[in-house]
């Protein structure tokens, strides 16, 4: 687990006799990557979505209870190299859970013709609401410590990208293209501490 400011308080005053267990809450913001090399006209990626790799992610540990878990929104990282000919990009960005796919961003006709170099564009307001709450719901389902209301078998993310001229031609695109999927999640571990130093926070149960 993080060092953090309770861990060094609770050494600092390790001569103390008497401790007691006290429920300290973390919140915890990061990105969910999901990263398209390419060289060609078109380019599809997938993976899966697990419970350990989130953990880890978010630096929640083994006995780290998770109460909370929101998609806050989602940034579209393009780095177009020289090389690229394409004008345009269509992009899907989406997951799949027991066989369904939900499309949570989905555009035709992005304009990258005069884009080179590094580039993030917000794109929030494109995602699909119903597809967002239910993604929230299914990586509870993964991490989370109480019922969820949702069944999450082969959970996998998926982002699609097609690139082409303004006549709608294939084109090459090169350089990556990263969907950057912005995460929230909160959690609380049990600590120990010299007693009646954090008696504000409820003791463990």
């Amino acid at each position: 687990m993080k060092f953090n400011y309770f861990i060094f308080l609770a050494v600092l005053f390790s001569f103390a006799s008497c401790t007691d267990s006290r429920l300290i809450k973390y919140n915890e913001t990061k990105v969910f990557p999901i990263e398209v090399e390419m060289n060609e006209s078109g380019r599809t990626v997938s993976g899966n979505i697990e419970a350990t790799s989130l953990r880890k992610l978010f630096d929640i540990p083994s006995d780290g209870k998770v109460e909370s878990f929101t998609i806050s929104g989602v940034n579209l990282v393009l780095e177009r190299l020289p090389a690229s000919e394409a004008d345009l990009i269509d992009y899907i960005v989406a997951f799949k859970n027991e066989g369904e796919t939900c499309v949570l961003a989905y555009k035709l006709g992005r304009d990258v013709s005069v884009l080179f170099g590094k580039k993030t564009f917000n794109i929030s307001s494109e995602l699909n609401k119903f597809c967002v709450d239910e993604l929230e719901c299914n990586i509870y389902d993964l991490i989370g410590d109480g019922p969820s209301g949702c069944s999450v078998d082969n959970l996998k993310y998926h982002m699609e990208i097609v690139a082409k001229d303004f006549a709608g031609q294939p084109k090459k695109f090169v350089g990556k293209v990263t969907g950057q999927i912005q995460c929230q999640v909160v959690y609380s571990v049990c600590e120990s501490f010299p007693e009646g130093l954090f008696s504000e926070y409820p003791e463990c149960k």
